[in-house]
C-alpha cells in the first residue's frame, strides 16, 4: 500500500480517483487536529478538501467547520516555522487564508450567518495582501473574491463601510488585472456599479447614479472581445440594461 502522504501529494492538483476520494474523506472524518502531521502535508490536506468541496460539497458538508479549525492551526503554525521567509513557506502563508475563507464562504450560506460572511472578507483581503507580494495577477483575483464578500455583507447589513469596502477591493483587483484579464476586470466595475446603484437607491444622491453609469460604461468597454461571447453576454447585456435605467 502506498503512503498516504504520497497520494496527497499525487492528488493535489485534482482528485484522480474514487478510490482516494473516499479514503480521503475517512480520513477528514477520523482527524481532530492536523498538529501530528508537518505543515506541508497539512495544506495538501487543506487543499485537498478545498477540491472535493467545489465538486461534491455533499460528501464533506458536516467536516467543512473542522476543515475551517485547521486552516486557522496551520496559520498560525507557519506563523511561527523557522523558513517563513522562504518562498515556499511564504508561499503557503498567502494561500491558507484563502481557503479559509473558501470554507467560511459555504458556512455562511449553509448557516445563514453573516458573521461566516464578515470572517471570509477578513481572511481573503489578508489572502490578497500576501500574495501580492508573490504573485501580482492571483493576488488581483483574490481581492476580486474580497469584493465580493464583503458585498455579501453589505446586503445584510446595509452598512456604508462594506459598501466602501466592496469597491475598494474591486477596484484593487481592477488595478492589478487592468493589462491582464480585461473579462474579469469588467465584471469587477459591473460589481462596484451594483454597489454604487444600491447606495444611489437608498441616498438619492446624483454622484452615487454618475458614478455606477460611468462604471457599466467602462464594463463595455473592459470587455476582452476575443473571448468567447457566451461567456461575456450576461456580464455586457447586464452592464448595458442597468446604464439605462439609471437614464
Amino acid at each position: 500500500m502506498r503512503p498516504f502522504e504520497e497520494l496527497l501529494e499525487e492528488n493535489y492538483g485534482s482528485i484522480k480517483s474514487s478510490e482516494f476520494k473516499r479514503d480521503f474523506i475517512a480520513y477528514i472524518d477520523r482527524k481532530t487536529t492536523l498538529e501530528d502531521v508537518d505543515v506541508v502535508t497539512a495544506k495538501r490536506v487543506i487543499k485537498i478538501a478545498s477540491h472535493i468541496l467545489k465538486k461534491d460539497p455533499a460528501s464533506i458538508d458536516t467536516q467543512v467547520q473542522k476543515l475551517f479549525d485547521f486552516c486557522i492551526h496551520a496559520i498560525r503554525r507557519v506563523d511561527t516555522h523557522p523558513d517563513k521567509k522562504e518562498k515556499n513557506i511564504a508561499t503557503m502563508r498567502a494561500h491558507l487564508p484563502a481557503y479559509a475563507a473558501d470554507f467560511a464562504c459555504y458556512l455562511a450560506v449553509k448557516e445563514n450567518w453573516i458573521g461566516w460572511w464578515q470572517r471570509a472578507y477578513q481572511e481573503m483581503r489578508e489572502s490578497a495582501d500576501l500574495t501580492l507580494k508573490l504573485n501580482q495577477r492571483d493576488a488581483g483575483y483574490r481581492y476580486g473574491f474580497a469584493g465580493d464578500t464583503a458585498a455579501e455583507v453589505f446586503k445584510r447589513k446595509n452598512e456604508d463601510k462594506w459598501a466602501n469596502l466592496a469597491i475598494v477591493n474591486y477596484d484593487l483587483a481592477i488595478q492589478k488585472l487592468k493589462k491582464k484579464d480585461l473579462t474579469y476586470t469588467g465584471r469587477m466595475h459591473l460589481y462596484a456599479g451594483r454597489v454604487y446603484e444600491t447606495l444611489w437607491e437608498r441616498t438619492k444622491k446624483e454622484v452615487l447614479k454618475n458614478e455606477a453609469k460611468n462604471r457599466y460604461t467602462k464594463v463595455i468597454i473592459s470587455i476582452d472581445l476575443k473571448r468567447t461571447k457566451e461567456l461575456i453576454s450576461p456580464i455586457f447585456d447586464e452592464a448595458v440594461e442597468r446604464r439605462a435605467k439609471l437614464k
